[in-house]
């Protein structure tokens, strides 16, 4: 199987997951329809800078897009085990002390779906994924069962010394999702790369 195929296919996976058009994305990425048709054919795999464009839009990283990872973390919506992840969110919830009807006024994911991923009946996706742990307190990864680190890293205070603006940015990259953590990392590397 070519890039282009492991490109089309994995693009395919995650405009389906994201529930998205292509006109949507294409008013997401500034990416033409037509050309966002082309990528999704397997007739091109786009250029870096759109790829990032594309997975930060998708919430999938680019090497998920590419075929550079076969890790479940990057694939849209992969949940492992339902059981354990109704097991901690339920825990999750019960110990932020959240009515269902609050965790959905601050998720925007409503109260049904809420009661779902408590019974284990579904799994979010990664967005919804990383709204709930936010609200809770946790780590996406703890409630996934991927870690046992119930705390979520990016609540950790700094204990460094450094300046107000890495303060700054590191207060902004926290506030981030994981997929535009990830094109961050990437954007970091490229520009590492052109100062050499």
């Amino acid at each position: 199987m070519g890039n282009e195929s492991v490109f089309a296919e994995r693009f395919e996976a995650a405009i389906k997951a994201g529930n998205m058009t292509l006109t949507e994305l294409s008013k997401k990425t500034g990416i033409s329809v037509s050309l966002i048709s082309r990528y999704r054919s397997g007739e091109v795999i786009p250029r870096r800078d759109k790829l990032l464009l594309i997975s930060s839009a998708l919430s999938v990283s680019p090497a998920y897009l590419t075929g550079d990872s076969n890790g479940s973390e990057e694939k849209p919506g992969v949940i492992e085990d339902r059981g354990i992840f109704a097991e901690r969110f339920s825990k999750a919830v019960k110990d932020s002390g959240l009515l269902p009807v609050e965790i959905a006024e601050k998720t925007n994911i409503s109260e049904t779906m809420i009661s779902r991923y408590k019974s284990g009946e579904y799994v979010p996706r990664r967005r919804n994924l990383e709204k709930l742990a936010s609200v809770l307190s946790v780590s996406p990864a703890y409630l996934t069962g991927d870690s046992d680190e119930k705390v979520n890293p990016d609540t950790v205070p700094l204990t460094v010394e450094a300046a107000p603006s890495e303060i700054e940015l590191l207060e902004e990259y926290r506030k981030l999702s994981y997929s535009n953590k990830t094109l961050v990392k990437e954007i970091i590397s490229l520009l590492k790369n052109r100062q050499r």
